[in-house]
This record gives structure tokens, C-alpha cells and sequence, in this order.
């Protein structure tokens, strides 16, 4: 539609007529070549587009014609006049037909000027009553066609051109009536021409048709003056019939086209808009007129650049300016609506220019890309997080053996030598580091989603009513605390432990964001979440979710610091004041229970974390680690087979066992205990193992001996839950599980209970 307007603009300023069009101010909004060519040289002037035709006409009797002509267009008239200027030019004589610029609702919202030169015209007039003959001649061998009609509508005259348009003869159209050449339909719209051209003095340029003799149709555009007696009376008029059919048939199929492209356009679900070159908005269909937030038709004449999100951090502009003023191509631009809201839109511009390679503007088709690039950045942090997390989950799986192999020495060195030495005392304060070091592990096993857990169900609302007294006394008397719990918030399945941390940690944390005081709320409920809502969230399903949220109304977190804001060690407080891994503990813990976890905030404007956690419709307890029995007498004799690939930890282990009566059989993999076994199969009492080791895992090794039919007791040692098949793999292989690192007093204990229940088929010792 576009290039259309351009092509016909060519094309007017090929005509040598002046064409130019009006505002209801008299303001020039267009003018062609020919036009502006009669300015300068009529009246010396340059016309400037949006400047009143006024000003340039040089007479108050000119100015005042123009004006007087302007009233009766603004009263819907068409008319042609004659003016006569006196300017410097040579023309004095130029006919003006006017007709009004009409908007779709019928409303006259300017004025068509169509200016022709009259001056020779009107010198051949003035001979033409010396030299009747000779205008006659001229006349029927003119290529327009032409006809006089009395005040009647009665043929009076015609031309050549006429009768062989359509095929009469001269006797047979003089004195008959226009409309006796018209189709039936066509009579009432003649009679109502020619009733306004009695009473206006000029034609309406509608169009006629006409009807040829030997059948067929002429379409015409019908437009004529009238002459005067000396009465000053009207008595004939002078037509000119110009044959419109091909154009008509071509304007009609160019009105079909553009229904048909308004169609596609409008129900677009992206926005198309056609952009001037000062990127005002010419065009935009309703889609795009909706991610504006705009009515239909508000956004017509306002520029782009009044939406364009202007800080620092968005680059909106220099993305906007290399997209309009450049090649085609696409760009991401922000923008900001009503009330402050943001929206992303992915914008491509095809710049348009003119022959000589000006820029006139440009056609941009948009989208909004603003839950799609949430989407993607909340796809990343979580890959960011996962990563980070795979990296802190194997350093703290490598550490958790470290520490083992510590403690099992520290706890060898405090059997032997008196409790009350030196020795005693730092080998102890050795141990206590040691096990704060595995709980800095465990915490980061559970940020990495990699501790081993007990997962229960759990009534939200009770677990929450249970942590009000600690959680007061942890806030302090300086905040208000607020428990607001739906009775619809259900059952979730987790391990009570982590729970409570991811409550505790999200309310210390509300604390820390208020030093001055404030309110922290805590509430419960229940929501559904579909695909939608959980876009961007990996390994989420749709469906019912327990929501457990804390509020706070402190200082808020900044964008730089939510990206970040779940990272390990990653903190805000002063050095010394905090590990860092409070919100990691959290986070890895809300993921390892199978729910996710969303922060809303703005700097200043305190903060919400709302945890989504699965709803369990009926009992699901899985009672994965039993609890720990109390040690109860040693070893007698009984053969271990020890399968471990850390050799540190491995001798450790050993030197424990043998020293409370055990006999050891080493593997440091799955494979070599596969070997082991094969040779002491009658031997070995129980099967003690690591699980993730090279070559062949400790699942895969127990695997192979219970496929064949070997029943020996198994228990699994592990730090972290990657390491672990499902909990239905573990059942199927019968085997029990301690987490790492396992104290000396809970293993030797687990081992004399398993023993002892498999004592019937326990093999005899050599």
C-alpha cells in the first residue's frame, strides 16, 4: 500500500496539471511538480509543505477568491473556477476544479486542487466566434469527447469522438435526453449531477456510463461548465466525457487488493507499522497498536522514539538508529509503557528510499520478545546454577573423603592415647574442625542438589506453626513477624531437615534486609501452575503446587545482584559476616525436593521469595535412611569385602574394621570386587561399598552378583545423592545405604545390626 502512495505521487508530479491538497487550515499537505512550478513562477514563491497557500498568492483579491473558495469546499461542494492572478509570470488565466478531501467517516478533512493553464484556451475562445468553422473542425477531430446538453439534459452538440464511442449517429443523439443512453440504474445519479450543476455553476467529476449501441459499456468521468446568456442565465453546458473504464476496472481491483492486504494486515499477531523519516508512526495495524498499550488509532503521528526505554543499560536508541537507518535487519529495542512497564520488542526494519536513494522511512515489522527473553535468561541462570552446582557438588563429594579419612584417623589416635592429655584435647578440637567441614559439604551438597536426603510428607502449615518460636527469636524484637496460612496449603514431599532450612534461611535473610526494623511475612498456599506460568522453569511439570512465601519489606535487591543472588559464596554483607551459601542452601534444596523457586523486587521496595513445592494427593513417605541403631559389641571374625577407590579413605576404613574384629578383602572398583568376590564368594559375610567409582560402578558390580542369586547383605556409603540408583533400584538390590562421611559408632553399628539379621546364612570364616 506504501509503495503505492509513492508510485502515484510519481506519478502526479508526471502530470502537467497542479495538483496539490489542503488542510482545513489552508495548508499545503501535498503538492506535484506542476503546482510548485506555477508558485515560483506566477508569484515568485517556494512552497514549503505545512506553510498556508495564503501566504504565497502575493493579493488580497486572489487570497480572498482562495478563502471564499475554501468555505464552499468545506460545505462538501465540487466546482471548478477561474483565477486570474497578477503575478510576475506571463499566465493570467488558470481554472481551478476543487473538490473536497473526504476522511472514511465522510467528514471533509481538506481540499483537492487540480490547476490547469486557461490562457491559451481562453484565446482561442475569444477567435473562436471570428472562425466558427475552423472550431468545429478542431472540435470533431479532437481525441476528447464531447457533448453540449441544454438545462434539460437534452443533447444539444456533439463531437466525432463521441458518436464513434458509441457507435450512433448524429441525428440519432441530437435532442434526446443524456439519460436515454444510460442504464436504468444510472438515471436517478445523472438528474442529480446535472441539479447540482444547475445550482453550483460546474459538474461533479462523478462517473457516468454510458451504454454503446451494439451493446457493451462506456465507464467515463463526466465534467463540463455552464454558459451564460445575457440574461446572466445559465442556458447550455459544454462536457467533457474522459473514458475511465480500464481505470475503473483497475482502481476496482486495486480497492479489492487492499481489502485484502488490510485483512492480512490487521489480523497480523505481529505488529506492521510504516515508520516516516522522523520515525513517526504513518501506519500500524491493531496488533501493534496493542504492545503499545495504545487505543486503535492513538498511535498514528506519535514518534517511536517517545516509548524508547532511554537508561544506560537498554542501548534502545543506537540499536533504533542502526536499524532504521541501515540495511534490513533486526534488532531488540525496549520500550516503556504506561506506569513504567517494560516490554522487549525484536524489531525488523526494511529501510525505504527514493530513486535518488533518499531515506523516506521505514516499514518495520515487531514483535514482543519480553517473556521469551525472560524466559532465556532464566534458562541460563539455571544452567549457570547447574553448573556452578555439578562443580561445587564433585569439590564437596572429593572434600567429604578428605574429611573421612580425618576423622577415622582422629578417631584412632583418641583410642589410644588418655583423655585428659594435650594430645586428647587437640586430636578433639582436629575432629570438631573436621565435622564443621562436613558440614559446610553438606551444605554445599544440597545447593548442588547431590545431598542425600530422607524425603517425608509434610503438612506445610504444621511444619511452619513448629518453627514460630524459633523463627521469632531469631528475627528479634525489632521486626514484626506475620504468619498468614491458607488452611488450603497441603502436603508436600521433602526432607524435614531441608525444609526447615529453606524457612529458616529465607526468614534470617528478610532479617538482614531490614537493620533499621520492618515486617516479615510468612504465609501458605495453594495454586496451580501451568505450562505457561512455568515456562522457563527446567524439569517443571504442570500441576498443583504448595506456594511457601516470605516477605519483607527492607532495602530490596538490586538487578546485578539478582542475577547472582543464589551463587555460593556469593554474599553482600561485610567479610566476616556471612558464608554466603544461606540462598544457596536454599535454592539447591527447593530444586533437590522437586519444586523451583521465584524472587520478585525492586531495589528500596523490599523483596518476596516464593517457593513452589509439588502437592502430594496421597502417603508417599519413603523411608530411605533408617535411623541410626546403637553400636552394640564388634566384630567376630566376620569377612567384609571393602570396595572403595579412594586408597586414603580405603586404609582407613580398613584399619577401623580390622580393629573391631573384622576380617577385610579389598576392591578399588566395581570390576576388581567382581574378582574379589569370585574367589571368596563362600567367605564374605557382607559387601561394604562406595558407589560412583572408575570402570565399574559399586551399583553395577551388586547388580552382577544378584543376578546370580547371590543374597549377601550390601550397604551402600556415599556423599552425595548423584551417586544413588532410584530408591525402587536400591529395594531390588536389597541393599541398605549410610551417607559419607558416617560416623565410627553409626557404621559399626549398622554393620553388627545387619549381621546379626542375616546370621543364618552367614558363611563361616576360615
Amino acid at each position: 500500500m506504501l509503495e503505492r502512495d509513492f508510485i502515484h505521487m510519481r506519478a502526479l508530479d508526471a502530470v502537467t496539471d497542479g495538483i496539490f491538497t489542503l488542510d482545513r487550515e489552508g495548508r499545503y499537505l501535498s503538492a506535484n511538480r506542476a503546482h510548485l512550478a506555477f508558485m515560483r513562477a506566477q508569484f515568485g514563491a517556494d512552497v514549503a509543505l505545512g506553510m498556508p497557500m495564503a501566504a504565497y498568492l502575493g493579493s488580497c483579491e486572489i487570497e480572498q477568491q482562495l478563502l471564499s473558495d475554501l468555505e464552499r469546499v468545506w460545505l462538501n461542494e465540487s466546482f471548478v473556477k477561474t483565477w486570474q492572478p497578477q503575478g510576475a509570470g506571463d499566465v493570467t488565466l488558470y481554472e481551478i476544479a476543487w473538490e473536497p478531501l473526504l476522511e472514511r467517516e465522510g467528514r471533509v478533512a481538506g481540499a483537492i486542487g487540480v490547476m490547469r493553464n486557461q490562457t491559451a484556451a481562453a484565446a482561442v475562445s475569444a477567435r473562436a466566434d471570428a472562425s466558427e468553422h475552423r472550431f468545429r473542425a478542431l472540435l470533431d477531430r479532437s481525441p476528447v469527447v464531447y457533448l453540449s446538453l441544454d438545462m434539460e439534459t437534452r443533447i444539444l452538440d456533439v463531437n466525432t469522438r463521441w458518436l464513434e464511442e458509441l457507435g450512433y449517429r448524429r441525428d440519432e443523439v441530437i435532442g434526446h435526453r443524456l439519460t436515454e443512453f444510460a442504464p436504468h440504474e444510472e438515471h436517478q445519479r445523472i438528474q442529480q449531477q446535472f441539479e447540482h450543476f444547475r445550482e453550483y455553476g460546474s459538474l461533479r467529476d462523478d462517473e457516468v456510463t454510458l451504454l454503446r449501441r451494439h451493446g457493451g459499456r462506456i465507464v467515463a468521468a463526466l465534467g463540463g461548465i455552464l454558459e451564460y446568456g445575457p440574461t446572466g442565465q445559465p442556458f447550455r453546458t459544454h462536457c467533457v466525457l474522459t473514458d475511465v473504464t480500464e481505470r475503473e476496472a483497475a482502481e476496482q481491483a486495486a480497492r479489492e487488493s487492499e481489502a485484502r492486504y488490510r485483512m492480512l494486515v490487521d489480523n497480523q499477531g505481529e505488529g506492521v507499522a510504516w515508520l516516516d523519516m522522523d520515525q513517526r508512526f504513518v501506519f500500524v495495524n491493531p496488533a501493534g497498536e496493542a504492545m503499545f498499550g495504545v487505543e486503535r488509532g492513538n498511535l498514528v503521528g506519535r514518534c517511536l522514539t517517545e516509548f524508547m526505554a532511554h537508561d544506560a543499560g537498554s542501548n534502545s536508541e543506537e540499536a533504533l538508529a542502526k536499524l532504521l537507518h541501515g540495511e534490513r535487519s533486526t534488532r531488540d529495542v525496549v520500550i516503556v509503557l504506561a506506569a513504567g512497564l517494560r516490554r522487549t520488542l525484536s524489531i525488523t526494519a526494511t529501510p525505504q528510499l527514493s530513486v535518488d536513494g533518499d531515506y523516506l522511512g521505514s516499514f518495520i515489522v515487531f514483535r514482543d520478545v519480553t517473556d521469551q527473553k525472560r524466559i532465556e535468561a532464566e534458562l541460563q541462570r539455571t544452567r549457570r546454577m547447574d553448573l556452578v552446582g555439578k562443580l561445587a557438588g564433585g569439590v564437596a563429594h572429593d572434600f567429604n573423603n578428605i574429611v573421612s579419612v580425618i576423622i577415622s584417623y582422629a578417631d584412632f589416635v583418641l583410642k589410644v592415647v588418655p583423655p585428659d592429655s594435650q594430645i586428647h584435647r587437640d586430636v578433639t578440637e582436629m575432629k570438631k574442625s573436621a565435622q564443621r567441614g562436613a558440614a559446610l559439604t553438606r551444605q554445599l551438597l544440597t545447593f548442588s542438589r547431590r545431598q542425600v536426603v530422607e524425603p517425608r510428607e509434610i503438612v506445610v502449615n504444621d511444619a511452619v506453626t513448629n518453627l514460630q518460636r524459633m523463627l521469632q527469636r531469631l528475627i528479634g524484637e525489632h521486626i514484626e513477624v506475620v504468619f498468614a496460612l491458607a488452611p488450603e496449603a497441603d502436603v508436600v514431599l521433602m526432607d524435614p531437615t531441608q525444609f526447615e532450612q529453606v524457612v529458616l534461611n529465607l526468614v534470617v535473610n528478610a532479617r538482614d534486609a531490614m537493620p533499621n526494623g520492618g515486617r516479615v511475612t510468612v504465609s501458605t498456599g495453594r495454586t496451580v501452575l501451568d505450562a505457561q506460568a512455568l515456562a522457563g522453569v527446567e524439569g517443571a511439570n504442570p500441576g498443583e503446587f504448595v506456594e511457601i512465601s516470605v516477605q519483607d519489606t527492607g532495602t530490596g535487591i538490586s538487578d546485578e545482584v539478582m542475577q547472582r543472588l543464589f551463587e555460593p559464596f556469593f554474599t553482600t554483607k561485610p567479610a566476616g559476616k556471612g558464608t554466603g551459601l544461606g540462598l544457596s542452601v536454599v535454592y539447591g534444596a527447593v530444586k533437590q525436593g522437586g519444586g523451583h523457586i521465584q524472587v520478585e523486587s525492586t531495589a528500596g521496595a523490599g523483596a518476596t521469595f516464593r517457593v513452589f513445592l509439588p502437592r502430594v494427593r496421597r502417603e508417599q513417605q519413603v523411608a530411605f535412611m533408617s535411623a541410626a541403631p546403637e553400636e552394640i559389641g564388634g566384630g567376630s571374625g566376620e569377612t567384609l569385602l571393602l570396595v572403595e577407590d579412594e586408597e586414603h579413605l580405603r586404609n582407613a576404613m580398613r584399619r577401623l574394621l580390622t580393629a573391631d574384629g573384622y576380617r577385610i578383602l579389598e576392591a578399588h572398583n566395581g570390576q576388581h570386587a567382581l574378582s574379589v568376590f569370585g574367589e571368596h564368594r563362600n567367605e564374605i559375610a557382607l559387601i561394604l561399598s562406595d558407589v560412583v567409582m572408575p570402570v565399574m560402578s559399586g551399583a553395577d558390580f551388586v547388580a552382577a552378583i544378584r543376578a546370580e542369586r547371590h543374597a549377601v547383605p550390601v550397604l551402600f556409603l556415599s556423599g552425595h545423592a548423584d551417586d544413588l540408583i532410584d530408591y525402587v533400584a536400591l529395594r531390588r538390590l536389597a541393599a541398605e545405604f549410610l551417607p559419607k562421611p558416617v560416623d565410627r559408632s553409626v557404621l559399626l553399628a549398622k554393620l553388627k545390626e545387619m549381621l546379626r539379621s542375616n546370621q543364618n546364612t552367614l558363611p563361616r570364616t576360615r
